[in-house]
């Protein structure tokens, strides 16, 4: 599938990302106070980074997309808490815009890989255990051949 861990997966490394920018923010005098708000922007990202471990160990493709839609709900409201932020001075147009941007490349990498993942129902992580290992090894060398065909364009919209 073009990744091996949750680590891999760019949207993970984006919102890891994301958080150690908000930590810094979080630090600033004028946003320390707003607990509620401090809670809520770091459980929207959190979500973002732990739907899409817990996904990646899903048994079916079915599962794994069903953990990053709420990944992808996750980054949508990480942006929308952004606003907050813009709004309430916490801050600059600037940082607002940049952080606006990832959060919507995350969320588009994450409809990429949801649309892959629908895709290649096939996929030998949708197959489970019940499979015999023949089976198997002739959908992983079919799943390895249509994604070495397919990984640019679709890594292209991921990345």
């Amino acid at each position: 599938m073009g990744f091996q861990s949750f680590e891999d997966i760019h949207a993970w490394q984006e919102t890891r990302n994301f958080l150690g920018w908000l930590r810094i923010v979080c630090e600033r005098p004028n946003v320390r106070r707003d607990w509620s708000w401090i809670d809520q922007i770091r459980r929207a990202t959190l979500s973002i980074m732990s739907n899409i471990a817990e996904g990646n160990d899903a048994q079916t493709n079915a599962e794994f997309v069903q953990f990053l839609g709420y990944a992808k709900r996750s980054a949508n409201e990480a942006r929308s808490q952004l606003y907050y932020a813009l709004d309430a001075g916490y801050v600059s147009q600037e940082e607002w815009q940049t952080w606006v941007d990832v959060t919507k490349k995350i969320a588009s990498q994450l409809h990429n890989l949801i649309r892959y993942l629908r895709m290649h129902s096939d996929d030998p992580r949708s197959l489970g255990y019940k499979q015999s290992a023949p089976q198997l090894t002739c959908n992983v060398q079919r799943a390895t051949n249509e994604w070495e065909s397919e990984k640019d364009n679709i890594l292209a919209s991921i990345i």
